[in-house]
């Protein structure tokens, strides 16, 4: 397995004629353990492409694009992660309205347990994952009703991703503003018209 130590030992970058002070702000700054090193250059080298950066501050502009476009990446993945780990959460929850109406009190610590063991079995035996599954239709509790549940169980994280995302894609359409407004000004001083215009997608 690679480390982002490793990662960041690879320099490689598609000669867009990047200007040897600004090759560094163009690696990535760290990689997370799991995460790619060519998703990373293909994100960066097609931003890099797309907006051609033609001065000094442009390409600190575009540094900043490409981090913020692999963040927007990189929180999308962690939210999908996040709903497969909380999967298991939602399957004990749904176990435990089968399981433990009726218990007594004092067996009801030990019955949640086993209950807890039952939703691990779960996650990583799949003689478990049948029985469990089967019993759960039994009940009427179908991939619909634990899709839900999975969603109430991480509701709060949703929540979280969903603002990191927000707010990464809100900078991105900002710069790309800036850099709009910045060439459109030189255009008008020069007397000429504007030789590139991007226009950044609000959706």
């Amino acid at each position: 397995m690679k480390t982002p130590n490793d990662h960041a030992a690879n320099p490689e970058l598609v000669d867009f004629n990047v200007p040897a002070i600004f090759h560094r702000v163009v690696q990535p700054a760290f990689l997370m353990p799991g995460e790619s090193l060519s998703d990373y250059e293909a994100i960066r080298d097609m931003i890099i492409q797309e907006i051609a950066p033609q001065s000094g501050i442009e390409w600190l502009w575009v540094a900043d694009l490409i981090e913020l476009s692999w963040d927007v990446i990189r929180y999308r993945m962690l939210r999908q992660k996040m709903l497969e780990v909380r999967r298991k959460d939602a399957i004990e929850a749904m176990l435990k309205r089968i399981d433990l109406p009726g218990i007594p009190g004092a067996f009801k610590q030990v019955a949640q347990d086993h209950t807890r063991l039952n939703a691990e079995a779960w996650q990583i035996d799949p003689d478990a994952t049948t029985e469990i599954e089967l019993r759960l239709e039994k009940y009427g509790v179908d991939e619909g009703s634990v899709n839900a549940e999975v969603l109430v169980q991480a509701q709060e994280l949703l929540l979280l991703f969903d603002g990191l995302i927000q707010s990464a894609q809100s900078r991105r359409i900002l710069l790309l503003r800036e850099i709009n407004r910045r060439r459109i000004s030189l255009a008008i001083e020069q007397n000429g018209n504007p030789k590139r215009r991007i226009v950044p997608n609000d959706r």
